[in-house]
């Protein structure tokens, strides 16, 4: 007769005092927990408005003392003035993106700047990389010396089909996207006809995610004419397709969505009450919110880079049962993209784990699998920023020129796939459905 195994005792709740300069997510971290643990045992917590120093959070602790967090790669060149707070932003401008808000005093390494000086690239001690205003950061450098890495001023980088370059290697056709996206089936087809009979737009898509899918960087120019096809000329056509109708806001390129929010977990985007107050109902979460607002046949879906460190792989995989669920509810062809690497203590195995489990859902569900991992792997620094975790930007704003040059860059690589997608998803089930009509 075997002994019976002895139970493990569960995490008994601790305390942290909030520091100066801290974030949720640094905090997560460093305690070995997750941000949805620590809302759920703080409910008076927003998550949208900077943490106070001295405040006291109640997080589930372990048997052994909280992690140490590493040491930042380089000095502190800046602070937040001590006026107020300062938004954290996913790149240079007002409109873009609000990834954390740091508190007056917060010590700051200035990466990069805009060619004005009027934004800088910041880093804080835990390496969350994003953009400041530069007013309102007490700066110990001379901006002079830090490289310009946007140029709002600069020119567009090419004409819609730009004339290929010489010695570029032989012209892409339709099909080169197969190596990118596959699980296209009959099932798409079915999704999509059912959106059709919802009310749902043939030509209007979704964008679903975190930072990595608010950026700026991110199919922006597209939708603003300010891109070179160069080898890609064949994609004109769904690109043209998808310029034609306003998702919400701008074409679908272009377009701000309302499920995607930098430094939000997979959860996010299915629980009520998170979703853009202007827009949402409270009774909706932000990915039926979106899908109201917008009425999308196809959505390009991100999730899970603020989940690989601190959520269990289970809680993850619920969450993203549900967005794939919503979607197929609502009649739009949910695209599962996997994580990109990233560069953190620890997290290698756990990207790993994510991307098997977005491959396992997509097989599972039958709806098409975006392979974003693979097309970074042979890419300098696997196409990651400093920071390790997100993708790197093409300078001057070269994030939708797809020549040689650029396409070594994070950002500039998730553009193109995302349009090799579309286009496969377009030719392979969106015209022969519309021609069968």
């Amino acid at each position: 007769m075997q002994d019976a195994a002895t139970p493990t005792a569960a995490p008994s709740p601790a305390t942290y005092i909030v520091q100066a300069g801290d974030t949720l997510w640094d905090i997560a971290v460093r305690l070995g927990t997750s941000l949805e643990s620590i809302l759920t045992l703080n409910p008076g917590l927003n998550p949208d408005l900077p943490l106070t120093p001295g405040v006291e959070l109640v997080f589930l602790g372990s048997d052994g003392p909280p992690a140490t967090m590493s040491s930042p790669i380089w000095p502190f060149t800046a602070q937040v003035a001590t006026a107020g707070a300062l938004n954290l932003r996913v790149g240079p401008g007002l409109e873009e993106e609000v990834i954390v808000i740091l508190n007056p005093l917060t010590p700051l390494t200035v990466v990069g700047r805009t060619a004005s000086g009027d934004w800088l690239e910041v880093e804080t001690a835990y390496h969350t990389r994003g953009w400041v205003y530069a007013l309102y950061a007490d700066v110990f450098v001379d901006l002079q010396q830090v490289p310009v890495v946007f140029d709002r001023s600069a020119p567009p980088v090419g004409s819609p089909g730009g004339t290929p370059a010489a010695g570029s290697g032989p012209t892409p056709s339709p099909g080169t996207g197969l190596e990118i996206v596959s699980g296209i089936t009959e099932h798409a087809r079915e999704i999509f006809r059912n959106g059709l009979a919802l009310g749902n737009r043939p030509n209007v898509f979704s964008k679903v995610g975190d930072s990595i899918t608010v950026s700026s960087a991110f199919l922006t120019a597209v939708g603003q004419s300010r891109y070179s096809l160069d080898r890609y000329a064949y994609l004109q056509e769904v690109i043209d397709y998808y310029s034609e109708e306003t998702a919400r806001t701008n074409n679908s390129f272009a377009n701000s969505s309302l499920a995607a929010r930098g430094g939000w977990l997979a959860s996010r985007l299915v629980s009520n009450g998170y979703g853009d107050p202007n827009y949402c109902r409270n009774d909706e979460t932000p990915l039926e919110c979106e899908y109201r607002w917008v009425r999308p046949s196809v959505a390009l879906i991100l999730l899970g880079t603020n989940d690989v460190l601190t959520t269990p792989i289970e809680y993850y995989s619920g969450s993203m049962r549900r967005v794939i669920e919503t979607s197929l509810a609502h009649g739009v062809i949910p695209i599962l993209s996997t994580l990109p690497p990233m560069d953190r203590e620890g997290a290698a195995d756990r990207v790993d784990l994510i991307n098997a489990e977005i491959a396992s859902l997509a097989r599972e569900y039958e709806v098409p699998l975006w392979d974003y991992y693979a097309a970074l792997r042979d890419l300098p620094s696997r196409g990651l920023a400093y920071d390790g975790v997100h993708p790197s930007w093409a300078p001057q704003g070269h994030t939708a020129d797809f020549s040689r040059d650029y396409l070594q860059y994070g950002m500039t690589v998730r553009s193109l796939t995302a349009l090799q997608v579309l286009d496969e998803i377009w030719r392979g089930v969106i015209l022969p459905e519309l021609e069968a009509e």
